[in-house]
Formats: C-alpha cells, structure tokens, sequence
C-alpha cells in the first residue's frame, strides 16, 4: 500500500478531481481523506490518498 498526499488550490478543486482520475488509471484506490485547509490564509489544502498498485 503506498499513501500519498495531494496538495492543491482550494479555489480550483476541479484540480483535485482531474488528479484522482489520473491515479485511478494505475492504482486501485483505497481510501480519499477528507479534505485539510491550509493553515492561516493559504489557498492550498491537502487531501491524503491510500492506494495500491494495480
């Protein structure tokens, strides 16, 4: 099991989506964390991925 953790602009969360689609093409996903804002005013937030080799 590999766990990964995804960093992205929260005000494009179609960023987000498009980068688990990509990952579903080669790796069985396990579990998608819910999603962490950044601390004070970033625009990022992280979302952790457990997943498996296809």
């Amino acid at each position: 099991m590999l766990k990964i953790r995804i960093t992205f602009d929260k005000n494009n969360p179609d960023e987000l989506n498009e980068a688990i689609d990509k990952l579903k093409e080669n790796f069985d996903i396990i579990q998608v964390s819910k999603i962490y804002e950044g601390r004070g005013e970033s625009r990022y937030s992280n979302v952790y991925i457990d997943l498996n080799n296809k």
